[in-house]
């Protein structure tokens, strides 16, 4: 659409070249982050199948992609975070980024908390009445990823909030070391406690 527009373009072609050279630079840093944020979100399932086995990457896996619901929920409530915090610090407004930074986080907890909340009153019964029973032994992981998930979504809003204000390098910095660090941890547990062990 930038480039072959259906009818006669607005602005000649070069205007359009040079805003996509100026666009891809700013976009490559949120690139990288959605890359190692993704690697990162999904490395324990590999762990799992690679390490444990194929039995239980299937129950594994269940249990993980049902903890996700909260991520998604939160996903769609936050994408009004990362504008709002990038106008505010544009208008040099701190008290205001600090405002939207607070909000955020306390929804990302909030959000999360009452899924973990209902998972665990519920437990395996959820996983068999959305699987079928033989899933319910996934409960106890599916129980420690959804407290995870906590940290996972507090973790992208304070992501978010750095990218914003222009702390790309410092984000990603931490992003790469945080994944280096679940990798070794993974590699050391999950061979010897199992899916609990590397939901954990």
């Amino acid at each position: 659409f930038l480039f072959t527009p259906w009818k006669k373009p607005a602005q000649p072609m070069r205007e359009s070249a040079a805003e996509a050279g100026t666009m891809v630079p700013i976009a490559l840093p949120f690139w990288r982050q959605s890359l190692v944020a993704g690697f990162s979100s999904d490395i324990d399932l590999w762990f799992v199948q690679a390490l444990i086995g194929s039995a239980a990457t299937g129950v594994y896996g269940a249990a993980a992609a049902l903890a996700e619901i909260t991520s998604f929920l939160f996903a769609a409530l936050s994408r009004v975070l990362f504008p709002s915090v990038a106008r505010a610090g544009a208008e040099h407004k701190e008290w205001l980024v600090a405002r939207y930074a607070s909000q955020g986080v306390r929804l990302a907890i909030l959000v999360t908390a009452l899924g973990a909340a209902v998972i665990a009153a519920t437990g395996g019964a959820a996983l068999a009445l959305v699987y079928r029973p033989s899933y319910a032994e996934a409960a106890a992981p599916f129980a420690m990823l959804m407290v995870a998930a906590v940290g996972r979504i507090v973790y992208s809003t304070c992501s978010d909030v750095m990218m914003a204000r222009g702390q790309r390098r410092l984000a990603l910095t931490i992003i790469v070391a945080t994944t280096v660090a679940e990798v070794i941890l993974l590699a050391v547990v999950a061979p010897a406690g199992g899916p609990v062990a590397a939901a954990t």
